[in-house]
């Protein structure tokens, strides 16, 4: 469950940041408060992938500490182009060349997508087999009983 509130972080830091690209503000401002917001959501993503370790969830640990790895860069990526000399300088490596930034943070949320959704049709198909076999027993305690051998 904690990969799947980290995605559901990422994705949604990653649609309203593309929609607060058109805000009329300062460019510089736009990157700061960009980075700053990426290094919050790291941050707070942070204590999911603690949980996770903790409940020994290697697999979610290293898809959440990935993801939050990968908001981290993006922090740091939009804290370094406010400078619009290094901005035209490192564009290539955030977005065109094929093992580009942004397809590197893409794979790692496809990758924690498919484990989210393996996880949630485990989860769905125990769901429905334990409905549907719903089994009615009465245990209770032997003590009272004095069946079988007696010491």
């Amino acid at each position: 469950m904690n990969l799947f509130k980290v995605l559901v972080i990422s994705w949604l830091i990653g649609v309203s940041l593309s929609f607060f690209k058109d805000i009329p503000v300062a460019y510089e401002i736009k990157c700061a408060s960009m980075s700053l917001i990426y290094l919050l959501a790291a941050l707070f993503c942070y204590r999911y992938a603690e949980a996770d370790l903790l409940l020994s969830k290697v697999l979610s640990f290293y898809l959440i500490s990935a993801l939050c790895i990968c908001m981290i860069i993006s922090c740091w990526f939009n804290f370094i182009f406010i400078n619009k000399d290094i901005y035209s300088v490192l564009v290539d490596i955030r977005y065109y060349n094929a093992f580009s930034w942004k397809n590197i943070y893409k794979s790692v949320e496809l990758l924690a997508l498919f484990v989210v959704g393996r996880n949630a049709s485990i989860h769905i198909s125990n769901w429905f087999i334990c409905r549907g076999m719903r089994v009615n027993a009465i245990i209770e305690d032997n003590k009272h009983y004095k069946n079988g051998r007696q010491p």
